[in-house]
């Protein structure tokens, strides 16, 4: 027996409505409880409706009219397998943070709006993930993303927070314009936006309207390729690091950037009728997985490594929906959630107790200060690898395999391009953990054992937490997501069958990426003891040298657009306000006259 799954969308609701209306009554300590406890309250529900819907479930609640306009569309919630996946993920991972914030933020002046907009957040992503239609779903979509623009920009006194937050808030809108066209040419096939209608008329389409079929996929697909950034529309995600790290963490871990990857999963259907979209989603995952990765090895500021390593991971989730495979994507997006937070929560403690600093180069060392710390911060890092038996290993490696099985040029290509992002994740992996907790990189130790902060008993409890579920997550929940037979996600909407090919790949094939992670480990290993990656041991021919200029500047993509675009657009505003503004509105205005 279930209970009414909205519930846990209406408790952190009232949560957050009480502390951003009285929370100057109820005091800082009295915000942080109420917000805190309605999401721990929200999140016990959401695991007792996934352990109690492991059969399959799926209800849909209309509540009332909304736009009537062309269209009839009611506030219209669906809440079935995938929806009730979401919730377990969207909850955990943010209560965890709000948890972790409680310590983290305990001595901002403004910690009560900070825990209303972190809770707002988390709301909205609700609205996203139990939409039944694609109206609900865009308000979502638009509130996580208004939210994230609050959030990044809550320190808004500091310049680099403010274009962060406007640089997230701008690249968006591409993907939001792709997700209304998209939904507009839904409702020239099949004239309604609830989700049941529409996936049950794509089944009927005439082949002349294929075409039409295959605009909305890709539409969505661009939306998808500005909320997860993808290559192309990624540069606002490295920026997003200026706002709190606790917001880093949900937004990385569990909401915005995962909504993208869950509007695919959500239409599956419609891009199960089309090839053009399916290969094109393979292109761009394959591409974001192996720039990200590259990247990411030429990074020294520690959240903005974690960053780079979120792009790839989210390039392998949009790669798999490109091989039809969505339930495996979800599995990703699953266990990716956990570690991920546990990376980014902990990068925030390591540098709340370093006084700030956030340079990987002026750590080393710190495991013998903070031994427990540092056990934590390398299992995440290992599942992040994709090491066997933790939680990363199960998902990535059915990517892999999965792939591999599409039987077409772009799976064999996604297939090798996946396994070289895997090895550049192994490399900065070990890089992170190996410069920050056990290398001595050349400044006194003495100042990290003088200027220390102790790290607060409660983060090392919420990041014991992840820790377990980093390592435990893809063991116990695998079978739902890639079980042979498994109906779990048989009544979802837009979901395929979750039986993985690969399992029938040779065992050498299975190895592979095994011998990728000991590979890359043994060069990050021998890179990392020669000085300063290298720079400093005669490795600096001119090709190393370009090379590595060519990663570290994120292959001029922010260049190309500031000069292409940014440029581009203030030239053709500047242009146009002595056009059209002092030619020929001011003219006219002085005829008039």
């Amino acid at each position: 027996m279930l209970i009414n799954p909205l519930i846990a969308l209406f408790i952190p609701m009232c949560g957050c409505i009480l502390s951003g209306l009285f929370g100057s009554y109820f005091g800082r300590r009295g915000s942080v409880l109420i917000t805190s406890t309605s999401l721990l309250l929200a999140v016990l529900l959401a695991w007792f409706n996934y352990f109690n819907s492991l059969s399959g479930f799926q209800a849909s609640i209309s509540l009332f009219s909304w736009i009537s306009f062309l269209i009839n569309n009611k506030w219209f919630f669906t809440v079935d397998s995938l929806a009730l996946v979401m919730f377990v993920v969207v909850l955990t991972v943010s209560s965890i943070v709000h948890i972790y914030s409680s310590k983290y933020m305990e001595q901002d002046p403004h910690i009560v709006r900070f825990f209303t907009y972190l809770s707002l957040f988390t709301i909205f992503m609700l609205f996203l993930v139990s939409g039944g239609n694609f109206i609900i779903l865009f308000l979502g979509w638009e509130g996580v993303g208004i939210c994230s623009y609050l959030l990044i920009n809550f320190w808004y006194t500091r310049l680099q927070a403010n274009k962060a937050a406007l640089k997230a808030m701008v690249v968006n809108r591409v993907g939001d314009i792709s997700f209304l066209i998209g939904a507009c040419l839904v409702i020239v096939l099949t004239g309604t936006l609830n989700f049941p209608l529409v996936f049950m008329n794509t089944n009927f389409f005439d082949i002349d309207f294929s075409w039409l079929l295959t605009l909305a996929g890709c539409s969505f697909l661009f939306a998808a390729v500005g909320k997860s950034a993808q290559i192309g529309l990624h540069t606002w995600l490295p920026d997003a690091m200026e706002g709190p790290t606790p917001v880093s963490a949900l937004i990385h871990a569990a909401t915005m950037v995962t909504a993208g990857v869950f509007l695919l999963i959500r239409s599956s259907i419609l891009f199960n009728q089309s090839n053009i979209s399916l290969n094109l989603a393979i292109v761009f995952g394959s591409l974001t997985a192996i720039f990200a990765g590259t990247v990411g090895i030429t990074q020294f500021d520690i959240k903005r490594v974690i960053a780079y390593s979120t792009c790839s991971q989210l390039g392998y989730m949009i790669l798999i929906c490109g091989g039809a495979v969505f339930s495996v994507g979800l599995f990703h997006l699953f266990n990716h959630a956990f570690f991920k937070a546990a990376l980014f929560l902990g990068a925030g403690s390591i540098i709340h107790a370093a006084s700030d600093e956030q340079d990987m180069r002026r750590y080393g060392l710190i495991g013998i200060i903070s031994p427990f710390l540092s056990v934590l911060f390398l299992v995440a890092s290992l599942s992040l690898m994709g090491l066997p038996f933790l939680s990363g290993f199960y998902s990535k490696d059915v990517i892999l395999e999965s792939i591999i099985t599409n039987n077409s040029i772009f799976g064999l290509w996604a297939y090798w391009i996946g396994l070289a992002a895997a090895g550049f994740t192994t490399a900065y992996s070990f890089k992170i953990a190996y410069w920050t907790f056990y290398y001595n990189t050349g400044y006194e130790f003495k100042y990290y054992i003088q200027n220390w902060h102790n790290v607060s008993s409660l983060e090392m409890v919420v990041l014991l937490i992840l820790a377990i579920l980093g390592i435990w997550s893809g063991y116990i929940f695998k079978d739902p997501f890639t079980g042979f037979g498994g109906n779990y996600f048989q009544s979802s909407i837009g979901i395929s069958n979750s039986v993985v090919s690969g399992e029938f790949l040779p065992i050498w094939i299975k190895l592979i990426p095994l011998f990728s992670i000991i590979i890359f480990v043994s060069i990050s290993y021998v890179i990392s003891r020669s000085v300063m990656f290298g720079l400093n041991s005669g490795m600096t021919s001119t090709l190393y040298t370009n090379i590595f200029s060519f990663l570290s500047h994120k292959w001029y993509f922010n260049l190309l657009q500031n000069y292409f675009v940014s440029y581009a657009v203030l030239k053709l505003g500047y242009s146009s306000f002595w056009v059209w503004d002092r030619w020929i509105l001011e003219q006219v205005r002085l005829k008039d006259l």
